[in-house]
């Protein structure tokens, strides 16, 4: 005789309680899964170059190696008002835009820290769908990335430019 059958359930309230564990357990298994990430409230990303291949590069900028990678410049900035206005010659002095590559738009654009990820795959250097709270705020980047549709795309990265006074 088997060890195990003395757990065995016995009478009705036993296979039935055994019964509604199992189709509970079935009902959590196929229930979906919600993500526990929020958006950073208050920030937003200030977009002062977008998609950029800036032909004067130097030995910091990636694209020296790869050339199929484009360089967006932005900065984790807050919500309510307008984005700082930056020189586009200082911007140019890091090599990773052209001065002709910076928007000359004031304010400049702001997006959401989401789509921002989404369109830079931000998920991919380690900062998630939602690169906001991983950015130091209102510091400047430079996202490098590849476009995903083409063949064996380099992963995303960014370099911490500095703090956006430091710009004006």
């Amino acid at each position: 005789m088997s060890t195990l059958t003395q757990l065995r359930p016995r009478g009705r309230w036993g296979r039935g309680l055994l019964a509604l564990g199992a189709v509970m357990t079935m009902a959590a298994g196929t229930m979906t899964v919600t993500s526990s990430a929020h958006a950073e409230s208050g920030r937003r990303i200030c977009e002062y170059s977008f998609k950029a291949e800036p032909k004067n590069t130097n030995s910091h900028n990636p694209r020296q190696k790869n050339p199929l990678l484009h360089v967006s410049i932005g900065m984790d900035y807050k919500k309510d008002g307008a984005c700082p206005s930056l020189d586009p010659n200082k911007l140019a002095a890091t090599g990773f835009v052209d001065v002709d590559q910076v928007n000359p738009k004031n304010p400049v654009n702001k997006w959401t820290c989401e789509d921002w990820g989404r369109t830079h795959q931000t998920y991919l250097a380690g900062l998630g769908s939602d690169p906001c709270p991983a950015l130091w705020n209102d510091q400047v980047y430079a996202f490098i990335w590849q476009d995903p549709t083409t063949s064996n795309p380099a992963a995303p990265s960014l370099v911490q430019l500095g703090y956006y006074q430091q710009y004006q």
